[in-house]
């Protein structure tokens, strides 16, 4: 009769496996489901939000959509701009905009004030 006791490799390798498994069942989401989502969400916001003389950019009015999605909490737009940066693969960029994430806006606002007076 043959010996069913699974080695720890064994085990760690079935577990690997069904993490595999259970990432690969996650349902991608496509750059272009992302913009179909948001487009209409963005052209609003353009209407609402400028004049109508004005012709707003979507940087603009997403930008408005993150502030306000963010109730104008300057550390979480600069954490959720790091991550973007990073998942366009912008590593450099990403880190620098973490590092003033974490160093926080009023301490920010303290050093450019230093800089910009002397």
């Amino acid at each position: 009769m043959k010996d069913e006791t699974m080695t720890d490799q064994d085990k760690q390798s079935l577990i690997e496996r069904a993490e595999l498994n259970k990432a690969q069942e996650k349902e991608y989401i496509t750059a272009e489901q992302v913009q179909a989502i948001l487009n209409p969400l963005i052209e609003a916001m353009k209407k609402s939000a400028f004049t109508d003389d004005y012709k707003a950019t979507t940087e603009e009015a997403l930008g408005i959509i993150l502030a306000k999605f963010y109730e104008w909490n300057g550390n979480k737009i600069l954490k959720a701009s790091a991550n973007a940066l990073e998942d366009a693969n912008y590593h450099t960029e990403s880190s620098i905009v973490s590092d003033l994430a974490q160093l926080g806006i009023a301490e920010i606002k303290n050093k450019y004030t230093d800089i910009l007076n002397n």
